[in-house]
């Protein structure tokens, strides 16, 4: 009897396993390849940070995303803790940019940023992040979100 109920159990659990559905990246079809074949930078600037040579390029409504920022990084002889954090200090400082060009330009908004992909090459450290924001309604120092009409 214990035996059947050690065999029923360990069977239940390989029926479970086997009926999951494989996990499909909705950001697959995202890479340096396909982004330099289908789209055209808005924005481009080539920087450097932390003495590694970087390059950030905005493309708008490319590739089904709306604002897709690339970050991409000279893998010079910096460890890999100064290049990742060089591309972490560039997507912020991007997202900092968009706080003035939000000021200049009269938006009322509050962005995101999301890492989406990051594909090492022989030259490059390129991550790509997704932009998104809200329209916000502000009322001195206090911002919510505009209702959305029905």
């Amino acid at each position: 009897m214990k035996n059947l109920l050690i065999a029923t159990f360990l069977l239940s659990i390989m029926a479970c396993a086997t009926v999951r559905a494989p996990v499909v990246d909705p950001y697959s079809h995202i890479s340096v390849a396909t982004v330099k074949e289908a789209c055209g930078a808005d924005e481009y600037w080539n920087v450097g940070v932390l003495g590694v040579s970087g390059l950030v390029m905005r493309f708008d409504n490319c590739l089904k995303i709306k604002f897709l920022l690339a970050i991409a990084i000279a893998p010079a002889d910096a460890s890999d803790i100064i290049k990742h954090t060089s591309i972490d200090l560039l997507a912020m400082h991007y997202m900092e940019y968009l706080k003035r060009e939000n000021v200049q330009k009269e938006y009322n908004r509050v962005y995101s940023i999301k890492k989406i992909k990051e594909e090492k090459g022989d030259e490059w450290i390129t991550y790509f992040f997704e932009i998104s924001f809200k329209e916000v309604e502000c009322d001195g120092a206090t911002c919510i979100p505009k209702k959305i009409k029905e």
